[in-house]
Parts: structure tokens; sequence; C-alpha cells
């Protein structure tokens, strides 16, 4: 996972991305699209906290990596709707021109490239 830098240039958190430049693209979620994700996230670090604490208090290796698991299964789920809104909104999407719709989808390979390999 790559970090986030919550100190960013002018107060914002600032996303490093696996490959060599910034993306310019903004995503257009709803708020409820938007509201789950956020949700997701305070879950994910919530089990990243215990994950922590469980550390600190010697518990049991089974324990931890059962909480590992369940993170890595947390983060690869807010991953995969992300992947499939990128899709729906800058790939498929009829209004997107066709450049538009090649620089998406290049985006998309190098990201799945830097995530699966």
């Amino acid at each position: 996972m790559m970090p986030v830098n919550d100190t960013g240039l002018f107060g914002r958190a600032t996303l490093y991305t696996p490959y060599q430049y910034k993306v310019k693209r903004q995503m257009d979620y709803s708020d409820k699209e938007k509201r789950k994700l956020v949700n997701r996230l305070s879950r994910l670090r919530g089990q990243v906290e215990a994950m922590r604490l469980a550390l600190e208090q010697n518990t049991d290796c089974t324990a931890l990596l059962q909480q590992a698991t369940a993170c890595r299964g947390a983060l690869d789920g807010f991953i995969a709707t992300v992947i499939e809104h990128h899709v729906r909104q800058h790939l498929v999407d009829p209004k997107q021109d066709a450049a538009e719709r090649s620089k998406a989808a290049e985006e998309l390979i190098h990201i799945v490239h830097a995530y699966l390999t």
C-alpha cells in the first residue's frame, strides 16, 4: 500500500501513485458512494489499530493473522470498488472522447500492474 502524507501542500493529503506521473483526473462520487467508501476506510483504520494493539499486547499469532487477512480483504474490497467506479466513469461512459478513454485505460493498467505485481 502506498503511503498517504497527511501534511501535503495547502494542508491537503497527498496521494502517492505507484507510477511515475500524477493523476489529474478527479473521480466524481455521489454522496452515497463517497460515504460508503469513507465508512469502509474508517473500519479498515480500526482494524489496523486493533492489529497494532494486539501486537503490543503479544496477542496470539493466529488472532493477529486473522485480523491481518480481514484487513487485506477490506482493502481489496475498497480497491475493487474504486476500480469499478473508474471503469464505469472513464472507460465505458459514452460522454468521454476516445483519447480520454485511452488515457484512463492506460492509468488503470498501470495501477492494476502495480497492485498485482
